[in-house]
């Protein structure tokens, strides 16, 4: 799971960098423009890889030069720093994870305390 989150990270970064570059060029002339909102939009076949759904979306608001990505599920924002806690420590779920189990569950705020995350071993 966690080179498949990786992956995931790495087209989003690419796809958000590709979208960026975009946006400057059309607005690169403009002056007093402090703050930039966008989507990105995966090809629906990354988002089939990954076990998502047009559902699952993404944006990026770029405030002074500094990115932050938005995920959503059905048009609410999705919390992609989740964890639940066991008795002997926290267990963290990778972002893939919650927008897999976002699509599952059909809600935004996904049960993941069922969720068992291990560590792949190469």
């Amino acid at each position: 799971m966690e080179n498949q989150s990786k992956e995931f990270v790495e087209i989003l970064d690419r796809l958000n960098q590709e979208k960026w570059s975009e946006v400057y060029q059309a607005l690169k002339d403009v002056k007093g423009v402090t703050q930039v909102a966008f989507n990105v939009y995966p090809p629906d076949e990354t988002l089939k890889k990954f076990g998502l759904t047009k559902d699952v979306s993404f944006s990026v608001i770029n405030d002074n030069g500094k990115g932050k990505m938005g995920y959503y599920f059905k048009g609410i924002q999705v919390d992609p720093d989740c964890y639940y806690v066991r008795p002997d420590n926290h267990v963290e779920v990778p972002t893939l994870r919650i927008l897999q189990e976002c699509v599952a569950q059909d809600t935004h705020r996904p049960d993941i305390k069922k969720l068992e995350v291990k560590e792949e071993t190469n």
